[in-house]
């Protein structure tokens, strides 16, 4: 019980310290999947980095993809919906860049909506390791980033 750091004092029923102790444990292992979250989200910054560095070698939009469904699983886990919704957003936009290709009127956009969504998202992970909450409007610069990207998409598309 040293152990958890728990405090027992005035505990007398056996009921309330086991809850306590689930509860110390439940937080320990959201306090964990935050910190694996937050790791993620750091190699995807690296990552992003490195595939505007290589003048956009799409091997790295990969790597950053597979980082990504890690993460959404994740803040799944934690039911952070809103996160995951938007993870599973970038998850699929990556993919169809991976798969169109970018040209290069498109680069500047591209490399504005990926840091936007990962500096979101990792402003709203970190809110929620230091408070345990953060506040909804944390990630309304992901959802507009990838609604915007969508529409200079869609208007080059059909350009």
């Amino acid at each position: 019980m040293s152990r958890l750091d728990l405090n027992f004092e005035g505990v007398a029923d056996e009921q309330t310290k086991l809850a306590l102790v689930a509860k110390n444990q439940l937080n320990e292992a959201e306090a964990i999947v935050i910190k694996e979250a937050l790791a993620g989200l750091a190699a995807s910054k690296r990552e992003m980095n490195t595939f505007i560095e290589s003048d956009y070698d799409m091997t790295h939009m990969s790597k950053m993809s597979d980082s990504l469904a890690s993460i959404r699983g994740g803040v799944q886990v934690l039911n952070l919906d809103r996160a995951a919704s938007i993870l599973l957003s970038f998850e699929k936009f990556i993919q169809a860049v991976i798969k169109t290709g970018i040209e290069d009127e498109q680069t500047q956009h591209l490399a504005e909506t990926m840091a936007d969504v990962l500096i979101a998202l990792e402003y709203y992970l970190s809110e929620i390791e230091l408070y345990g909450v953060a506040p909804p409007s944390a990630l309304d610069v992901a959802e507009q980033s990838l609604s915007a990207q969508k529409l200079v998409s869609d208007q080059l598309v059909s350009a």
